[in-house]
């Protein structure tokens, strides 16, 4: 699942979400305050496995991507581990011991407190971090060609730059070239931004409803 692109700079932290799921799968709840492990997160909720693929808490914002490689019978959900993650009760030092449990993943998270941005992946055999300072594209290899990857990435770097508002990165998800409409379609973008204003924006396109909930972070 998903398109992902994440902005940092001085003032404001900016991750937006296309949520790129199979048709035939359960819609997801628009976003909500939620008590997880005691500590509030805010997410849209994903009614199959009780996860979410983007949430924000008083410590963590953070966006999930399927990742290829090796599969298991894991019962715990992915969106799950996003929910631990943001909430703080997976201690980041100890997330590569944790993904064995999961199925293979990327994910985006940012330290709200040191103001960091960092990507973790999980391919079911090894685990990598990498720190990201300015701008960038994700798309999970599941769902998208290496063609498209690069295409859309291409069409990405014309379109925005570090300087790029919320308005200019959500006009580039709500893009037709961005959303997908066939068995796998786009149901959602999400916008989470922190900076001088804290938001969530939720655009619902199976039900025609847009959201915008302020995040008291």
């Amino acid at each position: 699942m998903c398109k992902v692109t994440a902005f940092l700079d001085d003032e404001n932290f900016i991750l937006t979400s296309n949520r790129d799921i199979a048709e035939d799968r359960e819609h997801s709840l628009p976003p909500e305050e939620f008590l997880y492990r005691n500590k509030k997160i805010v997410y849209p909720e994903d009614p199959k496995g009780s996860g979410s693929w983007i949430g924000a808490s008083t410590k963590y914002i953070a966006s999930l991507l399927n990742n290829k490689g090796i599969e298991g019978n894991n019962e715990l959900s992915r969106g799950v581990l996003l929910k631990e993650v943001v909430s703080g009760n997976f201690v980041i030092g100890d997330l590569e011991s944790k993904s064995e449990s999961f199925n293979p993943y990327v994910l985006i998270l940012f330290n709200i407190a040191q103001r960091e941005l960092f990507k973790y992946t999980w391919d079911g055999l090894n685990f990598y971090s990498e720190q990201i300072y300015k701008h960038e594209l994700w798309m999970s290899n599941t769902i998208y060609s290496e063609e498209e990857i690069a295409n859309t990435y291409k069409y990405f770097r014309e379109e925005l730059n570090i300087k790029s508002n919320e308005d200019e990165i959500l006009k580039f998800h709500l893009d037709p070239k961005n959303i997908l409409s066939n068995q796998v379609k786009t149901t959602s973008v999400t916008q989470i931004k922190y900076g001088l204003e804290n938001k969530i924006k939720y655009f619902d396109f199976i039900n025609g409803k847009d959201y915008i909930y302020k995040l008291s972070l």
